[in-house]
């Protein structure tokens, strides 16, 4: 097989496993009037606060083939096949997270960045709970943060919005994952950048992520410039 059918296989197969798991996430149900002083509440917390970015870590996919692979029952055929594929998932896994930790550190600047797997920010984890994520009926809670610091959550995931419809997309939540206004919402992807994201070469999904971050660092240096410090930025990236 050549090494171009080989990339594109294995980020077929990354996708299809990666996103597997949909995330239920909150509409805003402000008043679209009320946008605009939440959004710069919002902004003020995370300039002072954290940026908590989720890092994929596929817990439903590893525990069903860990399972096959310690099951007695299991043919060494099965066994094998639970091997290899845990290896794709894992090492996909793992370099879509080097790529976001590299373009995260190269280009976001706004605040002070935390990155914690999303198992950690999960109501059916409780024994490794970090309690900054859950509170203690372990559920989301929009008033935690980190010590006196308040934090917003970032990250790309497969989210199933109120409609029903599932989503693959960088969003901005509060820490009970409602979405943010969209004066500070990062943009939505575009279509030639999922068509990237899918399908592409490592190097052109870190392109193009460090692109879309960067432009999501200039967008909230904006907001915060306008609006919170009273400076009129010549244009809004």
């Amino acid at each position: 097989m050549s090494k171009v059918l080989k990339s594109g296989l294995f980020f077929i197969l990354f996708i299809q496993t990666f996103f597997s798991e949909g995330q239920i996430i909150r509409k805003l149900t402000l008043d679209k009037s009320q946008h605009l002083n939440y959004a710069q509440t919002l902004i003020k917390d995370l300039k002072d606060g954290y940026l908590i970015v989720r890092l994929h870590y596929n817990q439903a996919q590893i525990l069903y083939f860990t399972k096959i692979m310690e099951d007695k029952a299991s043919s060494p055929k099965e066994i094998k096949m639970a091997q290899a594929e845990l290896k794709v998932i894992t090492s996909a896994r793992d370099n879509f997270n080097q790529i976001l930790i590299a373009s995260i550190d190269s280009v976001y600047k706004f605040s002070k960045v935390r990155f914690i797997y999303d198992k950690d920010y999960s109501e059916t984890n409780i024994d490794q709970n970090n309690a900054s994520f859950l509170n203690v009926n372990m559920e989301m809670d929009p008033i935690l943060g980190i010590g006196n610091a308040k934090y917003l959550v970032f990250g790309y995931m497969d989210y199933t919005t109120s409609t029903g419809r599932s989503n693959q997309d960088f969003r901005l939540l509060t820490p009970d994952f409602t979405e943010v206004p969209k004066q500070i919402q990062i943009p939505g992807s575009k279509m030639l950048f999922n068509f990237t994201f899918d399908y592409g070469k490592p190097t052109a999904v870190k392109s193009a992520l460090i692109k879309k971050i960067a432009n999501y660092n200039l967008r909230l240096n904006y907001f915060y410039s306008k609006f919170i410090l009273g400076i009129n930025p010549k244009s809004l990236i």
